[in-house]
């Protein structure tokens, strides 16, 4: 196993970064299949006729005790934890690939899988694409560490989680692939873009075993010259789709990811024709009316001034006590 690691390490290294791909997929796609069954398990046994989105269905009284009581635990269960291992937020897996070595600590993403199961039970507006990629990243970072690769191909590895885990949640390979490279700030180069790629097929394959391939949401046709068609002005998941890519495209500059994740999950290619309109109108506005960064982007830079206060209070501390 060390020998392999090693030999990964090196220019040549492609079919055993791409082994290693394949493999970083299936165990992440396996992490994100268990959360999903985890959370839908959950939902099943206590929200009306067994539909884990029967939220609405539930008395005034439960709607309002759900999230607070949900809100209420996850908080207690994360102050209890050691202060480092709290850290769940996108940011964390961006500091992580930026200036820690691509090393995801197993801490942190035992409690996202814990935390965000729990959250989304409860009710609270919070989904699994932030699971996703902090899942998927720690799982191509353990695993690459497993195998004693050096930094450069522990990126690698941890963008193949993150591509791997989005492909597995939402059935979108080619979207886990463009925001692993677009949004995970991870550079082209054939050498990381290959094991990439076969993390996310590979993913997806072991999705579609579980839950087929049936893309998740159903668009109605459309005709080219037809956004004025009467069947669209009545169709709100249309729309809805739209407002989901211009958003992505806007918060997280990710024009491409966010066309790609509309082709995909609507299986309809006349889908990109508006949807280019949306999702370009929402980037130029975000980042030339505006000039507002990516999110990720602004929140890791935010965090950098409170990391670096949190890093200096224990030496202030010990100065204190020495004069």
């Amino acid at each position: 196993m060390r020998r392999f690691g090693l030999h990964g390490s090196q220019p040549d290294a492609l079919l055993q970064l791409a082994i290693l791909g394949v493999g970083c997929g299936l165990l992440a796609g396996a992490v994100m299949i268990a959360f999903r069954m985890l959370v839908e398990s959950l939902q099943g046994a206590f929200l009306p006729g067994g539909d884990p989105e029967a939220y609405e269905a539930l008395s005034a009284a439960l709607r309002f005790a759900l999230p607070a009581a949900g809100g209420l635990v996850v908080g207690v269960a994360f102050q209890l934890m050691p202060r480092e291992a709290r850290d769940v937020r996108p940011a964390h897996v961006l500091e992580r690939l930026q200036r820690g070595g691509a090393r995801l600590p197993f801490a942190n993403a035992l409690a996202q899988f814990g935390g965000a199961a729990l959250s989304i039970v409860a009710g609270h507006s919070v989904g699994r694409e932030g699971p996703a990629i902090h899942l998927g990243a720690s799982v191509g970072s353990l695993g690459g560490r497993y195998f004693e690769l050096p930094e450069g191909s522990l990126r690698v590895m941890a963008a193949g989680g993150v591509a791997a885990a989005i492909a597995a949640s939402f059935n979108t390979p080619l979207a886990g692939v463009v925001f692993a490279m677009e949004v995970m700030a991870v550079g082209y180069s054939v050498m990381g873009f290959a094991p990439v790629i076969l993390a996310a097929v590979s993913a997806t394959a072991l999705n579609r075993l579980v839950y087929g391939a049936d893309p998740a949401f159903a668009v109605p046709a459309l005709v080219a010259g037809a956004w004025l068609a009467p069947q669209l002005a009545s169709s709100s998941g249309f729309y809805a789709l739209l407002g989901m890519g211009a958003m992505m495209g806007g918060t997280l500059h990710a024009p491409l990811a966010a066309l790609t994740a509309m082709l995909e999950l609507t299986g309809n290619p006349n889908i990109l024709w508006p949807g280019m309109l949306a999702v370009i109108a929402a980037y130029f506005t975000s980042r030339q009316l505006f000039r507002r960064a990516p999110v990720f982007e602004a929140l890791l830079k935010a965090r950098a001034p409170a990391q670096g206060e949190a890093d200096a209070a224990p030496s202030r501390a010990r100065s204190a006590r020495g004069s």
